[in-house]
């Protein structure tokens, strides 16, 4: 494998882009368009639920440090490995913690480049590899989409939206780069638009969030709304299916949970509501029947199973 400039500009620049982003230093989502990186964050939330974190899409492009693979060593692999040899192990810093360094003048020694692969591999490697494939998954999904005319798409050109045909994103490695930073390149659709070394190696300041010639992304909210309701009704767990319990069964439950509130009258669950005797009966019998529990209660309630708390609703 062959790290090659481009790339380490592409990892570069998404770590910025991320940045600027949590800063609120990009293009705002309005009524009408959300901003392409939004719309994925929004994507990757409905499409992975409670698996998905919202760093997953600056991970994906943050550098793989392990000892096989080159390293662009004042690049971005050098940022990323003196940002986890600072938070995870200062000790083994060649300078002292906080002073200044210059990657380019001071570059990472090998003992530090080791501890960072170390600790790449005890702190970012799952989480890291995880978040590409998720990544992954969400730019194929959304440009399927978009191909399909499903999710809309949209540059700005001086305050107005203009809407890009859906063919402009029918071919996959050529439109592939647009998700790294929300932007084309409308003169022509299908080239990769990048600042060049020599810009890069002459540059004296933190280079323009739009490259000069491209336009930022967005994507309608009409378009996106309905998208992100059939990923979330697609990636719902099923129900969980109902069981048969005897009365006997149900009986024996019940009778525990009154001996467990015996004692303590005012905490006795009332029957309906978050935390009453229907809601616990289903945490402890899983697929039961409501209204089997309900006629059993009515008659094993003791005589003295009065209201009890009020759930809370």
């Amino acid at each position: 494998m062959e790290l090659d400039w481009l790339t380490d500009l592409k990892r570069a620049r998404s770590r910025l882009f991320w940045h600027r982003l949590h800063k609120g230093l990009l293009p705002l989502d309005t009524g009408s368009h959300v901003l392409l990186a939004n719309a994925m964050l929004q994507s990757g939330a409905a499409m992975f639920g409670e698996a998905w974190h919202g760093d997953e899409l600056y991970r994906a492009h943050l550098p793989i440090l392990m000892p096989q693979l080159p390293k662009w060593a004042d690049g971005a692999d050098a940022d990323y490995a003196l940002e986890l040899v600072t938070i995870f192990r200062p000790e083994a810093l060649a300078v002292e913690a906080g002073a200044p360094r210059d990657k380019y003048s001071n570059p990472l020694t090998p003992d530090e480049w080791k501890a960072a692969e170390e600790l790449y591999e005890i702190h970012e490697k799952g989480r890291n590899l995880l978040s590409i494939k998720m990544a992954h998954t969400i730019r194929r999904t959304m440009t399927r989409a978009l191909i399909d005319g499903v999710l809309v798409s949209a540059t700005r050109d001086r305050g107005e939206y203009r809407e890009i045909t859906a063919r402009h994103w029918n071919d996959e490695p050529a439109t592939v780069w647009r998700f790294i930073e929300s932007q084309m390149y409308p003169a022509d659709p299908w080239k990769e638009n990048w600042p060049t070394a020599l810009e890069e190696l002459t540059r004296r300041k933190a280079p323009p969030a739009l490259v000069p010639g491209n336009a930022w992304l967005f994507v309608t909210r009409a378009s996106l709304l309905p998208f992100l309701e059939e990923r979330k009704v697609a990636n719902k767990p099923p129900p969980a299916a109902t069981r048969y319990y005897s009365d006997k069964a149900i009986d024996d439950e019940l009778k525990t949970l009154y001996s467990e509130y015996a004692d303590n009258l005012a905490e006795r669950p009332v029957r309906d509501g978050p935390g009453g005797v229907l809601d616990l009966m289903r945490q402890r019998l899983e697929g039961v029947q409501i209204d089997r529990v309900k006629e059993r209660y009515t008659i094993t309630k003791p005589a003295d199973w009065k209201q009890g708390r009020r759930s809370v609703h």
